[in-house]
């Protein structure tokens, strides 16, 4: 292979990397902000935590109906931290992928 082709093969694997991990590690830190907003106790009148809300809620909800939302005062929402690391996971995943369709050699870089 000469090095032009490697390099570009190179940028193709790193384009798509990030192209599929920057979405999914938004996501999850959202869901991860959904569980801190639970936490804290926030309102869900306030513009910031409605826009969190609508962001995850299509992610949170499925996972709740599976594992439930815990009752009494305020803890952290397993549901939301389960949905956070499975997005987490899925890009990992995904970026492995990647690296196995483009004959990336090195997984670490």
């Amino acid at each position: 292979m000469s090095p032009s082709v490697a390099m570009r093969a190179a940028a193709l694997t790193g384009l798509g990397t990030f192209l599929l991990a920057l979405p999914l590690t938004v996501l999850a830190t959202f869901v991860l902000a959904w569980s801190a907003v639970l936490l804290v106790g926030a309102s869900a009148s306030q513009p910031l935590v409605s826009f969190v809300y609508g962001m995850t809620d299509w992610l949170v909800r499925p996972v709740q109906a599976i594992f439930g939302r815990p009752d009494g005062p305020p803890t952290v929402d397993a549901p939301a931290v389960l949905a956070a690391l499975a997005l987490l996971l899925f890009g990992a995943l995904g970026v492995a992928g990647v690296r196995a369709a483009t004959g990336d050699p090195n997984p670490t870089g």
